[in-house]
């Protein structure tokens, strides 16, 4: 089990559906932030996935920069939650990301190999 996705799941991966879903499901589902995390924000929210107890971490930590500066620092965090979010990719494929700050936000390019697969995504999608 890999990032709260069970290996034996990943064989059902056979399409550029299914792969497109499986990323965006790995980047933009919470993943549950540790206590620290959560105290930045002034409230007990962890957010998370239901099953978190039962599986291993869901998701990204994403979230956890909507109130940080554009810096590069944070640029290297994006990058860093990412990595970890799509590290099940890792097992049959690779993947390549490219991030690009901008005066507001810090866009991501990440081209998806797996198995025979290839997909794009953009943070802008």
């Amino acid at each position: 089990m890999i990032n709260g996705f069970s290996l034996a799941a990943l064989n059902l991966v056979t399409t550029i559906d299914g792969l497109r879903h499986a990323v965006l499901e790995s980047i933009f589902s919470d993943a549950k932030a540790y206590d620290w995390q959560a105290e930045r924000f002034g409230n007990s929210d962890h957010r998370g996935w239901c099953f978190e107890s039962q599986l291993n971490e869901h998701g990204s930590k994403i979230w956890l920069l909507l109130r940080e500066k554009n810096t590069p620092e944070t640029q290297a965090t994006l990058v860093g939650y990412i990595n970890k979010a799509l590290d099940w990719v890792n097992e049959y494929g690779r993947f390549e990301l490219i991030t690009e700050r901008s005066l507001n936000r810090i866009n991501f390019q990440l081209t998806v190999h797996y198995r025979n697969l290839t997909i794009e995504v953009e943070s802008e999608d």
